[in-house]
Parts: structure tokens; C-alpha cells; sequence
């Protein structure tokens, strides 16, 4: 999807951990190093930016990267978007992996805390506002998307799931 988007100057976002440091001889995997990634990074509305999800009200660092893809202004705008908006200056340490009662000490890091959510959502609101419309009101990719954000509607005012809908 992000080489799609990337040659057709769409807006695209891949997020994933940031890569781990080598430890020793052990160059840990990470998505970010994998030949297809590697590529990509050296198109021109290809950008990695690194967050630090503690900025964003994560209990702790969470290093993440953040793929940005669109043409160079907007994606530059998108990702001072995304900056802007920390929470705080400061960090918390990072949390030590270890079994608690419910789990794990690190499972409040598998959802992104709310600072987070909100800045995505402004730097992609931001994006997609400054994005030429792909679509028109004339094609059935428009009627097709009108339905489905009816049929989320309805589910979420406890209606049915949406599934009553076929292509004519």
C-alpha cells in the first residue's frame, strides 16, 4: 500500500516500532530494515519520522517510527503537525519487562495513549485536507464509501452490521 502511495502521491502512514539497537553481535529484526523499506525510503514522498511515544502520555519512551507518505510540502506540514502536538518535555523511564498480576509490566504499550491518537489524527486531518479529492460524488467509489459510513452509523446507534449491502 505505502508503494501505491508513494507513486500515485497519496497519503499513507505505516507505523511500527523503531528499530532496536544491535546488542553485541545480535542486530536485532525490525520492519525498518527490510530491502522493500530500504527502497521505498529513497522515493520522494517517502519520509521516516521518529516519535517517542512518552510525549504523547505513554507511560513510558515507546520509541516508534512513523512512515509519512505523500508529496514533500504536505508530508513536511504532516509531520510538524505531529510534533507539535507532545504532551510533555519529559519522559518516563522505560518499564523493565517482567509479569505483573494481569500480565505483562509493558501491556499498557500496546495501545497508543491519547496524545498520540490526537496528534495522528490532526496530522492526518491535515493531510487529507490539503490532498486534491480522489473520488466525486459521480463514481460508484464514492456511493460505495457513502454507504459504508451510513452502515457504521447505524451499527454504532445499535443497528444492523451493514452486511445488507450488495453492488447493484
Amino acid at each position: 500500500m505505502m508503494t501505491a502511495d508513494a507513486i500515485t502521491a497519496t497519503l499513507g502512514l505505516l507505523e511500527h516500532p523503531s528499530p532496536p539497537m544491535r546488542r553485541g553481535q545480535i542486530l536485532p529484526p525490525s520492519i525498518w530494515r527490510l530491502p522493500i523499506i530500504q527502497l521505498l525510503r529513497k522515493h520522494a514522498n517517502v519520509e521516516l519520522t521518529h516519535v517517542k511515544q512518552g510525549y504523547y502520555g505513554a507511560i513510558a519512551p515507546k520509541p516508534t517510527t512513523i512512515m509519512v507518505v505523500a508529496p514533500p510540502p504536505q508530508r513536511k506540514d504532516m509531520i510538524r503537525c505531529l510534533h507539535s502536538m507532545k504532551t510533555t518535555r519529559t519522559l518516563a523511564p522505560p518499564l523493565r519487562m517482567q509479569r505483573t498480576k494481569t500480565g505483562f509490566s509493558t501491556m499498557p504499550l500496546k495501545r497508543y495513549p491519547r496524545g498520540l491518537c490526537t496528534a495522528l489524527a490532526h496530522m492526518i486531518h491535515l493531510g487529507a485536507s490539503t490532498s486534491p479529492p480522489l473520488t466525486s460524488d459521480k463514481d460508484d467509489i464514492y456511493e460505495t464509501a457513502e454507504h459504508f459510513r451510513a452502515a457504521y452509523e447505524t451499527i454504532q446507534e445499535g443497528g444492523n452490521d451493514g452486511h445488507d449491502y450488495c453492488k447493484k
